[in-house]
C-alpha cells in the first residue's frame, strides 16, 4: 500500500519540488532539510503529486476499479498522445515524450491502450518491377551452384 500523506505535507511536497525546479533528486535533500522531524518521501512521490495536483486540482487519490490508488487520467494528455502520433507514426517515444513534457512510460502506455505499436521507422530499399529478372537470375544461379555441390 502506498503511503498517504496529510495535505500540508503534500502541500510542502509541491512548494519545495517548485522551489527545486522540478529537480526531485534536489526536492528531497532541501525536504530533509526544511522539514527533519518528517518522513522522507521517495523522489517519484514529489513528481507524481505535482503531477496529480496539475491534473486534478487536488491532492486526493483516487481509487480505481481494480482497487488500487492511482490519480486521474488525463483524458486531454491521451487525445494530445495519440494526436502526435496520427500526426507523425515514425515519431520515437522518446522524442515525443520530450516534445509533450510527460514520462515515456505514460507515452507507452498511452499508445498500448489504443492498441497501437510504436516503432522506429527504417528505411529499407524497395523492390522495383525490373529488379524481377535479376532476383530470378540469381536464384537459378544459386540453385545450380547447391546441385553441383551440396557443401555450397
Amino acid at each position: 500500500m502506498p503511503r498517504i500523506y496529510s495535505n500540508s505535507e503534500y502541500a510542502d511536497m509541491v512548494f519545495v519540488y517548485g522551489f527545486c525546479n522540478g529537480n526531485a533528486n534536489a526536492a528531497r535533500r532541501e525536504y530533509s532539510m526544511r522539514f527533519p522531524n518528517r518522513r522522507l518521501p521517495h523522489k517519484t512521490i514529489f513528481r507524481s503529486t505535482f503531477q496529480r495536483l496539475r491534473e486534478t486540482g487536488s491532492f486526493a487519490l483516487v481509487p480505481r476499479t481494480d482497487g488500487t490508488l492511482a490519480s486521474l487520467r488525463n483524458e486531454e494528455r491521451s487525445a494530445a498522445i495519440l494526436q502526435h502520433f496520427d500526426n507523425d507514426p515514425s515519431s520515437s517515444v522518446r522524442r515525443t515524450a520530450a516534445k509533450l513534457n510527460t514520462s515515456s512510460t505514460t507515452i507507452w502506455r498511452t499508445v498500448r491502450a489504443d492498441g497501437r505499436y510504436p516503432y522506429h521507422f527504417q528505411r529499407v530499399q524497395h523492390l522495383l518491377p525490373q529488379d524481377l529478372w535479376q532476383r530470378r537470375l540469381f536464384s537459378y544461379w544459386y540453385l545450380t551452384q547447391v546441385d553441383r555441390n551440396q557443401e555450397f
